[in-house]
């Protein structure tokens, strides 16, 4: 039911989750909200129809985000 991602580097989990509502308009939650250890991720809840997700996938694959690290 959720999925735990890492985040790309530079980011805190906070950063990135709130980096992905302003890019993406995508919201996850940002892992360190479920203690330290979680620092460095963002889970994913997978509660919408899969047409959703797929659109949430879409909208943070336009927003470039990990394209700019890969090539950074």
């Amino acid at each position: 039911m959720f999925i735990w991602a890492e985040i790309p580097q530079g980011f805190t989990a906070k950063e990135f989750a709130f980096t992905l509502i302003e890019e993406a308009n995508v919201v996850v939650t940002p892992g360190n909200a479920f203690g330290k250890w979680g620092e460095g991720y963002v889970r994913i809840a997978l509660v919408q129809s899969e047409e959703m997700l797929k659109k949430g996938l879409n909208q943070i694959e336009k927003s470039g985000l990990f394209h700019a690290v890969r090539e950074g």
